[in-house]
């Protein structure tokens, strides 16, 4: 009987670490991807920047 109840303690326990796991993974996924995307926002925008500067800059070379 104790045996028993161990076993069904595992079979239990183990999914549930399971989804522990999966849920953090997926947090740690949405988050990473969230900044990321932050990143690759703030990255446009600098490079934005860099374009239309140096593209004033050559037309003022130009005239």
């Amino acid at each position: 009987m104790p045996i028993k109840t161990i076993k069904q303690k595992q079979q239990f326990h183990i999914p549930y670490s399971l989804k522990c796991a999966i849920k953090m993974t997926f947090l740690g996924v949405t988050l990473t991807s969230y900044c990321f995307h932050h990143l690759d926002r703030k990255l446009e925008a600098v490079s934005a920047k860099e374009n239309s500067s140096s593209f004033g800059e050559r037309a003022a070379q130009v005239t």
